[in-house]
C-alpha cells in the first residue's frame, strides 16, 4: 500500500486591512451666556397736567337732561304681491278644463327670410 499523501498547507489568509479609528469625539464647551450689563428701567415721566379746554364752560354739566326720545317712526308693511296659481293649482285646473275655451296668446310669427334667387 502506498503511503498516505501529505495533503498541502492550505494558503495563508489575505492580509486585513486595518480599519481606521473613529474620529474621536471632540465635546464642545457649553456655550456660556454673558448676563448682561445691570441697566435700571426707563421711567417714564409723569403726564404733565391737560391745559384748560377754551369754551369748557360752555358745554352742559354732566347731571344735565338727557334729550327727550323721538318716538319711533310708523313701520309700514312693504304691499303684498298679487297671488298667482301655484303649479299645481294649474295642473287642476287643466284636467278640469278651466280656460279650455280661451284662445292661445297671440304671438307672432318667426320672421320669412327672403329667398335668393
Amino acid at each position: 500500500m502506498p503511503a498516505p499523501r501529505a495533503t498541502p498547507a492550505p494558503p495563508p489568509p489575505p492580509p486585513v486591512a486595518e480599519i481606521p479609528a473613529p474620529p474621536p469625539v471632540v465635546e464642545e464647551a457649553p456655550v456660556v451666556e454673558e448676563p448682561a450689563p445691570d441697566t435700571a428701567p426707563v421711567q417714564e415721566a409723569p403726564a404733565p397736567d391737560p391745559a384748560p379746554v377754551e369754551g369748557a364752560d360752555v358745554l352742559p354739566p354732566a347731571d344735565a337732561a338727557a334729550p327727550p326720545v323721538l318716538p319711533a317712526p310708523e313701520v309700514v308693511p312693504p304691499p303684498v304681491p298679487e297671488e298667482r296659481p301655484g303649479i299645481l293649482q294649474r295642473i287642476r285646473d287643466r284636467l278640469s278644463g278651466v280656460g279650455q275655451n280661451e284662445p292661445p296668446p297671440a304671438v307672432a310669427p318667426p320672421p320669412v327670410p327672403p329667398v335668393l334667387p
